[in-house]
């Protein structure tokens, strides 16, 4: 029976040694080798990364852009011309929050301009508040007046600037453009255009156009 018992104990000393074998950590030269092909994973795998954090970015910015324009288009079908609430005229410039972007080419300083509550205007209070104290809409079909709120909030852009619109233009014969100013926040389109054209890698909508 003493026999029997010690060769049960043997047996049970056994599995637990074998048990912990199997759960020790790994040895130096396995940390070694998992830590250097977790480097290369990782610097093979970085600019791929990035490139789709950019294009997804790119792409999420064109999309505000043809939002705002579209919504734009519709604020100024409804109210036939924007105006400030204070002054009743008509702003140069509305922007969404987010920082400012800063002037690259010449005839670009007006996108940069500050925000006065007059000339310079947000977004917000044309198409999800009625700030600006646009008579509303009575009626339904093609009534006119305001008709919102157009969008539940203005985005900012995804490099964290606001959008713009030169609204001021409407009507002069220079195109309204919607823009961001992309990854380098430096907005390389002037304010006024003779011809549609993007500069830089700034994001551009033209009202009324499905570009």
């Amino acid at each position: 029976m003493k026999q029997v018992c010690e060769s049960v104990a043997r047996v049970g000393v056994a599995r637990v040694l074998h048990r912990a074998g199997r759960q020790r950590g790994f040895s130096l030269t396995e940390t070694t080798i998992m830590l250097a092909t977790m480097t290369v994973l990782t610097a093979t795998a970085a600019p791929s990364i990035m490139d789709y954090v950019s294009q997804a970015r790119t792409i999420k910015a064109s999309g505000d852009v043809q939002v705002l324009t579209t919504t734009l288009a519709r604020l100024l079908f409804d109210v036939s011309h924007l105006k400030s609430a204070a002054t009743g005229q008509t702003p140069k410039l509305l922007v969404g929050p987010g920082d400012t972007v800063e002037p690259a080419v010449a005839g670009s300083a007006e996108w940069a301009a500050a925000l006065d509550g007059t000339n310079v205007q947000l977004m917000d209070e044309h198409l999800v508040t009625n700030e600006a104290g646009y008579p509303r809409r009575e009626g339904v079909g093609f009534s006119k007046g305001w008709g919102g709120p157009y969008l539940e909030a203005v985005p900012i852009d995804p490099w964290g600037h606001r959008y713009a619109a030169n609204i001021g233009v409407f009507g002069t014969g220079d195109p309204v453009i919607v823009l961001s100013a992309g990854a380098n926040g430096k907005v390389e389109t002037p304010f006024r255009l003779n011809v549609f054209k993007p500069g830089g890698d700034d994001i551009i909508g033209l009202l009324g156009s499905q570009r």
